[in-house]
């Protein structure tokens, strides 16, 4: 079921973020934005793509809520399907945000998640009060202290605006012995231009092997490897690495950025 209400006063403009807010539909403007990225929002039957979007009427549809907080929790699921997960009791999600991993890890048994994002009040309230989560907000990853977390099973992480050269040191450090990681590559965040769509295979296929590269010289390696089910937000296809210690020479980089290529673009 769609929600729409009618209260329109006058024809004063308003952010739709704000009218979000006032009307209920988010009880923030951080959870307001997180509708429209999650593309919820519809006004005169379009859909919303910036928060700052200026209206005069009442005309707004917000789309009924999935089961999962954000559409990044679409991608995890993938990995948890296509990938060999071992015991994951002990999570870390690096990156957070709305809590889109965090949730698929509970729902995968795991007993306890550790979510850290270097933003403050994003993560939905349902998981901000799950006892089973331990949240570390206006936290800069690359800047913590190690030691004064546990080691992990699991660690996923996704991150933007930096190359995952700056989380995967810290993160190697966190790892128990046999732990694992599932880490999303966003092709342009490991460019020095950040802010284009990336529609060259062979560009993908050498940003791929530079960060099996920098693994490797940490003793880990991408064992497993799919492309996300979505695009990322600005339209780049991404792609979700199982990382662990064990050297999968069989695994062919090149074949995956082609499926991707071929099915998303």
């Amino acid at each position: 079921m769609n929600l729409q209400i009618n209260c329109w006063a006058g024809n004063i403009d308003m952010r739709i973020d704000l009218y979000l807010c006032e009307n209920n539909f988010a009880s923030s403007r951080t959870k307001a934005k997180s509708l429209i990225e999650n593309e919820l929002v519809y006004y005169k039957g379009n859909l919303v793509k910036k928060p700052s979007l200026e209206i005069n009427s009442d005309e707004v549809e917000v789309k009924e809520h999935t089961e999962y907080v954000g559409r990044g929790a679409l991608k995890l699921l993938k990995a948890f399907e296509v990938f060999n997960i071992g015991k994951h009791d002990l999570c870390l999600d690096i990156g957070s945000s709305t809590g889109g991993f965090t949730q698929v890890l509970l729902k995968n048994n795991a007993k306890e998640v550790y979510a850290i994002d270097v933003g403050d009040n994003q993560m939905v309230d349902e998981l901000r009060h799950d006892s089973r989560v331990k949240l570390f907000e206006n936290t800069n990853f690359r800047n913590i202290n190690v030691d004064e977390y546990p080691k992990f099973d699991l660690i996923v992480c996704d991150v933007s605006f930096i190359s995952l050269k700056m989380i995967i040191p810290n993160a190697a450090k966190m790892l128990k012995n046999n732990g694992e990681m599932i880490f999303l590559i966003k092709p342009q965040f490991e460019l020095k231009s950040k802010n284009h769509i990336i529609n060259n295979k062979k560009e993908h296929l050498s940003i791929i092997n530079d960060i099996n590269n920098y693994l490797n010289d940490e003793g880990l390696y991408i064992s497993e490897m799919t492309h996300s089910p979505i695009k990322g937000k600005s339209g780049n296809i991404e792609y979700l690495i199982h990382i662990t210690t064990l050297d999968n020479k069989n695994i062919k980089f090149k074949d995956v950025v082609e499926t991707a290529f071929n099915k998303l673009r």
